[in-house]
């Protein structure tokens, strides 16, 4: 699958769900070949953590806050980290994010997401 397959407009199709991250390493998205876009979006004004690294910490990553409170990623722009498992960290009790993904069917292999 390539970006040429995304011009080629092959239908699409999202998945949205809320995590809960309290500690961490929380899982957030498992690795998906066909996800070409992914968000993640903080609920609230305190800091949470989202890398790609299972032994993640506090202070390593994408901080999400009140000031920055998202993350958005494209497989034009950002190719295979689009794709990778993701994991958030938070170190001020539980937290909410919101996780927004796009996946193109039409592939070999593809199930839609549960």
């Amino acid at each position: 699958m390539c970006t040429q397959n995304i011009r080629d407009w092959r239908k699409s199709t999202s998945a949205e769900k809320q995590v809960v991250v309290a500690g961490g390493p929380i899982p957030l998205v498992s690795n998906s070949p066909y996800r070409v876009t992914l968000v993640l979006a903080s609920t609230g004004p305190l800091s949470v953590w989202v890398s790609t690294d299972p032994n993640m910490a506090e202070g390593n990553g994408f901080q999400l806050s009140g000031d920055s409170p998202r993350i958005e990623l494209w497989i034009e722009r950002h190719g295979d980290l689009v794709r990778k498992q993701w994991f958030a960290f938070s170190a001020v009790g539980a937290l909410s994010l919101n996780v927004f993904e796009v996946f193109l069917e039409g592939s070999y292999g593809y199930e839609k997401p549960a």
